[in-house]
């Protein structure tokens, strides 16, 4: 005889709890009422109901409390828990990563009708856990056998009971084998369980009561991976539920020499996490997993099941520079260590080579899930590195891509999430960046245009400009501000400064900014023999700051200083806002060495939302530049010039000058001068154009 499935209702107000119990009542079973969190768990322990309605909003313990102490205990644990709550934040943020299963939820107001057909739904889950009680007394015999996985399943196909083994064995729970068919943890499976099972060859062994042997066969694991077994299927004829058992053993590892084989095959030897072979098998099993409607390892709840993390350091090449390759695999090691603290054992990390690592989040509630662990491994690694004494600092610029709404195969995955990792990176580094269409669009431009540029390279059409400074009220040039123009045959000319500081993982990238330098300079010296100018004028460079903290890069100015016999004092290293989340420290390390040789050193300030006027005092500048558009409406909006006002006080206290580029009308200088701003530039004073010789 079928036992009636019991239902408990928590909920603090007496009305609510009658209005459920005659929703509840019209589905024939019967009801356990708790008035308290307390009674709630007494009653659920006790009596393990089919199904929990519980409200959230409780005093002493509210809902949230009672489903911790619930996922907590194993007798509870399954039981299923709908949640009546009014705030949708409130729950994601208290119930992520709970491991009660399934858990529903619905808003007050209720809606009754809605919440029988829920009530319903999970109601099936009562008859599975109803099929289990009835084989307990295998359960002490099943659980001896440590190393056999033991699976019993009915007339269906369906999995009506596993034992802690075959739980171990999938990498799973208990909850996401329990009712689903046998053949979708088989890697070759029909995925139409119900309607082909009679049909499986297992199936029609069974049938005439006859015991299936097999040598090997591969199952799906919970992480996409495989795990090979052998078992045996034997037939059950008197018992009300199963029809069948099956027991396997896992026979992956039965050569010791093989697994060592396997590892040096599938995993990284400096870091021990999975290579990109490993990645790519795994991440290609657990697309085919989500494919299959009827897998095991899927949450019929998830908008997002898997996502893939590219994670790729910020200027390690530097630290191989300047520390060494010893100390660089050592910050690899650490940094592999960082990524596996912060992710599930569902989860699979990898080092795809050099510098970057990927992550395949396997279970993911929603894409949320991944920004919170994304997020979780930038936090790590910003804790310095102990590394032979030293303290080393790292960041990281992380890419998430999710399936499948960032693509459907590997290759799509993996491709676009390092498109979105060099998107963060663009970006100003220590950042997240998600995958989306327009940024395919803007990557294949970008290596579009990069290829093109290396044509220009090499047939020297690259052009420097020196745009002068002025001071507004008497004209007289303060300085030059050098860039560096591409003089494309079919588009008008192009500043390149900004083209070559993207391509900071490229030769040509360390190859133009030393010419910059070093022909820069020297034509610049050559421009003011020419034109006669005996007045001591600051020439100003742009510079990628990354390439400021290249060791080497001391050494290479004073050559450059020498060389063409410009007078330190007259050279200003211009860095870009967006480049400053190098670690402050070493910067300001570096900012005293330039002052140490006389040189100066300005900011490009506001050039990306990032905008720190910390900035200001922290790297002793020397000269802040700012561009006009960022204030164009100044004439219309008071606050843009109460703003800039300030700023130019606090720029005059702190002996930095101001120069605002892009000053194109007598009226804008006129008015920045009543606001304390005498320097500008722009198309209103002119520019002269040399060639550069890449030769």
């Amino acid at each position: 005889m079928t036992k009636i499935p019991e239902i408990l209702i928590a909920d603090d107000s007496k009305s609510n709890r009658l209005s459920l119990a005659a929703a509840a009542m019209s589905l024939n079973v019967d009801l356990l009422i708790a008035s308290n969190g307390l009674d709630a768990i007494r009653q659920a322990t006790t009596n393990q109901p089919a199904l929990i309605i519980l409200d959230v909003d409780m005093p002493d313990m509210d809902g949230y409390q009672v489903i911790n102490q619930l996922s907590g205990n194993s007798r509870t644990a399954n039981i299923p828990v709908i949640l009546m709550e009014t705030n949708f934040a409130r729950h994601k943020a208290t119930l992520h990563g709970s491991s009660v299963w399934p858990t529903d939820l619905v808003y007050k107001p209720i809606n009754y009708e809605h919440l029988q057909v829920r009530i319903s739904a999970l109601l099936q889950l009562a008859e599975y856990r109803q099929s289990v009680d009835t084989i307990r007394q295998f359960e002490d015999e099943m659980h001896d056998k440590s190393d056999e996985g033991v699976t019993g399943i009915d007339h269906k196909g369906r999995i009506r009971y596993c034992n802690p083994a075959m739980v171990k064995m999938l990498r799973t729970r208990y909850s996401e084998l329990l009712g689903n068919g046998l053949e979708s943890i088989f890697e070759k499976a029909y995925h139409d369980t119900d309607p082909k099972w009679s049909q499986h060859p297992v199936a029609t062994a069974l049938a005439v009561n006859k015991t299936v042997q097999v040598k090997k066969a591969t199952l799906w694991t919970n992480d996409g991976g495989k795990v090979t077994t052998t078992f045996v299927a034997v037939p059950i004829a008197d018992h009300p539920v199963l029809k069948a058992l099956l027991v396997f053993k896992d026979i992956s590892r039965r050569s010791r020499a093989d697994t060592q084989t396997t590892s040096i095959t599938t995993h990284d030897p400096l870091t021990g996490l999975a290579n990109r072979f490993k990645f790519e098998e795994v991440l290609r099993g657990l697309i085919d997993l989500y494919r299959a409607k009827t897998n095991v390892l899927i949450s019929r709840k998830r908008s997002a099941p898997c996502a893939v993390l590219c994670i790729g350091l910020d200027h390690f090449s530097h630290i191989n520079k300047g520390l060494g390759h010893n100390a660089g695999d050592k910050l690899l090691q650490g940094v592999a260590h960082r990524i596996k603290s912060c992710i599930s054992d569902l989860d699979l990390a990898a080092r795809l080579g050099g510098d970057e690592f990927t992550v395949a989040l396997t279970h993911m509630f929603d894409a949320g899930d991944a920004t919170t662990t994304a997020q979780k491994i930038l936090k790590s690694l910003d804790e310095p590195f102990l590394i032979d004494g030293n303290e080393i600092f790292s960041s990281a610029s992380i890419g998430i891509a999710t399936y499948p709404e960032c693509g459907d195969t590997t290759s799509e995955l993996l491709t676009n999430s390092s498109i979105a990792m060099q998107t963060a990176k663009a970006n100003g580094r220590h950042g997240i960046q998600f995958f989306t269409d327009s940024l395919n669009q803007n990557y294949l431009a970008k290596i579009e245009r990069e290829g093109e540029f290396r044509e220009a390279v090499a047939k020297d059409q690259l052009q420097i400009k020196f745009t002068p400074y002025v001071s507004h009220h008497n004209k007289q040039v303060l300085g030059h501000y050098m860039s560096l123009l591409w003089a494309h045959p079919e588009r008008p000319r192009v500043d390149a400064t900004e083209i070559i500081s993207a391509m900071e993982n490229n030769q040509i990238q360390s190859k133009l900014t030393y010419k910059m330098l070093s022909d820069g300079t020297r034509q610049y010296q050559r421009y003011r023999q020419t034109s006669q100018s005996n007045q001591a004028t600051q020439l100003v460079i742009p510079f990628p700051a990354f390439q400021l903290m290249n060791p080497s890069f001391i050494g290479n100015l004073r050559a450059v200083l020498n060389d063409t016999a410009l007078p330190p004092e007259q050279l200003t290293l211009e860095i870009n806002e967006t480049r400053t989340d190098l670690n402050l420290a070493e910067f300001q390390v570096l900012a005293k060495q330039l002052s140490n040789l006389g040189v100066k050193l300005a900011l490009n300030l506001f050039s990306s939302p990032k905008t720190p006027l910390t900035h200001l005092f922290q790297l002793n500048l020397d000269l802040l530049r700012i561009d006009m558009q960022q204030f164009s409406e100044i004439e219309q909006d008071p606050r843009s010039a109460i703003f800039l006002r300030s700023l130019a006080a606090m720029a005059r206290d702190l002996d930095i000058q101001i120069v605002v580029d892009g000053v194109d009308h007598e009226s804008d200088a006129v008015l920045l001068q009543s606001l304390g701003i005498n320097a500008v530039m722009g198309s209103l004073y002119g520019a002269i154009n040399m060639s550069l010789n890449m030769s």
